[in-house]
């Protein structure tokens, strides 16, 4: 049985060296028996991915491959249409036994959350990791909405004291790395190595993607 279980979604368009960084600081910081990679297969308020969902698939595997307690899971690209990460949750709580589920998400995904499918029911399945990136404050709306100061735990032993819907805020790990910024930088034809993992980057040109995509 596993005690504690992570779950960080995204486009993932491509990953990038600072989702690795959180991935590893997640599992760190919690504890984590196992974090779960979900690629998201099409997004409900957003443009889609510039790559296919298979390219970016292959891109998070290699990212990860000396990472033993990091796993891919393709559940939304497997389900297809919109991606709504309470059914992700959904799923993961029927297929894995475990007593405690955690959301791993930034800050600037924490400022749109009451706005996500079915919000709500994400605090009755899980905790939320909050992780905060470059100096970014919480809104004080969703603050509200949320009741983000109830929720919040002081510590990560803190945030299992009960089974779901604590909030633990992270500001430990800040990263520039985006994958937009990539994009950017690699039609401008400027360096990207420090941006990606070396094998993501060579997957990338093998495969020549993100060439003629706009950013």
């Amino acid at each position: 049985m596993n005690d504690r279980i992570g779950v960080l979604g995204g486009m993932f368009d491509p990953v990038h060296s600072g989702h690795v960084a959180i991935a590893r600081h997640a599992l760190k910081l919690l504890k984590l028996d196992r974090l779960k990679l979900v690629p998201c297969y099409q997004p409900g308020h957003r443009s889609p991915a510039c790559e296919q969902a298979s390219h970016r698939l292959a891109m998070l595997e290699l990212a990860t491959v000396d990472d033993v307690a990091i796993e891919v899971d393709d559940c939304e690209v497997q389900r297809g249409g919109t991606s709504y990460m309470v059914d992700t949750l959904v799923g993961v709580q029927k297929q894995e036994t475990c007593r405690h589920l955690v959301l791993v998400l930034g800050m600037d995904a924490m400022n749109t959350l009451t706005s996500w499918h079915r919000w709500s029911e994400l605090l009755k399945i899980c905790h939320l990791l909050v992780m905060a990136r470059n100096g970014q404050d919480l809104d004080p709306t969703i603050a509200m909405q949320t009741d983000w100061n109830r929720r919040l735990a002081p510590s990560a032993e803190e945030l299992f004291s009960e089974g779901v819907g604590r909030v633990l805020l992270s500001t430990q790990t800040r990263c520039l790395a985006s994958s937009t910024r990539f994009r950017k930088a690699l039609r401008a034809g400027n360096s990207v190595s420090a941006m990606v993992p070396d094998k993501v980057l060579a997957y990338i040109r093998k495969h020549k993607l993100y060439s003629s995509v706009e950013v």
